[in-house]
């Protein structure tokens, strides 16, 4: 009975080796070498610092492809007929969108008819192509530069570097 149960456990060890070998061949052939990303997401980069009218830019995330892309398809992932409000003290106002080569990409939404305030919180709402995203901020003091100066680059003689000291609020 001894010899029958080795034998039994020396079978089902080889049962689970093959089992292990099918699995891993089975999770190998799953991975694939080209794999395309293709889900779009919202991106945006925003501010609306002190006493400035506020800025957003609204992308998308581009698909990964080994495929060349040329640059004029690069306008299509540019937002410019987004929704875009900024929500402060119960009112809400809506950003126009406008060209702008000040900024890449070279389109933003603004308004005129808010401006940052020390302390204000502000709520920002984004509908485009079925997304939607919001975040909220509160404008920050600006802090005062206490030095700035030139100085040139360690691995060029012909390169400057310019920096600034400022102590920043702790908070």
């Amino acid at each position: 009975q001894l010899l029958h149960q080795m034998e039994m456990k020396r079978y089902l060890s080889h049962i689970q080796y093959r089992l292990l070998f099918i699995l891993s061949c089975i999770v190998l052939l799953a991975c694939t070498e080209e794999q395309e990303i293709n889900h779009q997401e919202i991106v945006v980069e925003g501010w609306i610092p002190e006493g400035e009218f506020p800025i957003v830019m609204i992308t998308s995330t581009l698909p990964i492809t080994e495929e060349k892309q040329s640059l004029d398809s690069l306008n299509l992932y540019i937002a410019q007929w987004a929704r875009v409000s900024i929500t402060t003290r119960g009112k809400t106002v809506f950003l126009t969108g406008m060209y702008d080569r000040k900024y890449f990409p070279p389109y933003i939404f603004t308004t005129t008819a808010i401006r940052g305030e020390v302390g204000e919180s502000y709520k920002l709402n984004i509908d485009w192509r079925g997304m939607h995203a919001e975040a909220t901020t509160t404008v920050q003091p600006s802090v005062a530069i206490d030095d700035i100066w030139c100085e040139p680059c360690d691995e060029s003689d012909t390169l400057r570097q310019v920096v600034a000291r400022f102590h920043d609020i702790p908070d």
